[in-house]
């Protein structure tokens, strides 16, 4: 029996797993250096029939989205605008932390069955496929990308 995304996640501790030649993170982090930092989150579009988002996390600092500060954001597909702006206010070894959640009739899921996303980064882009694993995978059910933002 074939095992699933989430089984292969538990089994190599959170760490990156390759099936049929693509790598799936189920998390991906960003290191950051003290100071301030600024990023753009680009919802770029969903197949799924459910409501897709962005769980937005960061240790050793805060972010600001919209005027309010916090450690922790749900980024939601249905009610955000198409491009949100995070900044990251770190202390020294700060890390930014991102992975797809999406909504049930149950409540927020994440990391179960299939889910798991394909990350590409290209010339300061990072896109992020993901597959919220209700199907097998499927990395149409909701992409977005992530852009290091240069503060004027």
């Amino acid at each position: 029996m074939k095992k699933t995304l989430a089984e292969m996640f538990q089994a190599s501790k959170g760490g990156d797993v390759e099936v049929d030649g693509a790598v799936y993170s189920s998390i991906y982090k960003v290191s950051l250096s003290k100071g301030v930092h600024q990023f753009m989150i680009k919802l770029e579009g969903s197949n799924s029939n459910v409501v897709q988002g962005i769980r937005v996390s960061v240790r050793k600092g805060s972010a600001v989205i919209n005027e309010i500060e916090s450690r922790h954001f749900l980024i939601w597909n249905d009610n955000s605008p198409p491009v949100v702006t995070i900044r990251v206010h770190a202390e020294d070894g700060g890390l930014l932390s991102l992975w797809n959640v999406w909504q049930t009739r149950i409540g927020e899921q994440a990391w179960v069955g299939d889910a798991g996303m394909l990350i590409e980064e290209r010339s300061g882009v990072v896109t992020f496929s993901c597959s919220d694993g209700s199907e097998g995978i499927d990395l149409d059910n909701f992409k977005f990308s992530l852009i290091r933002d240069p503060i004027a």
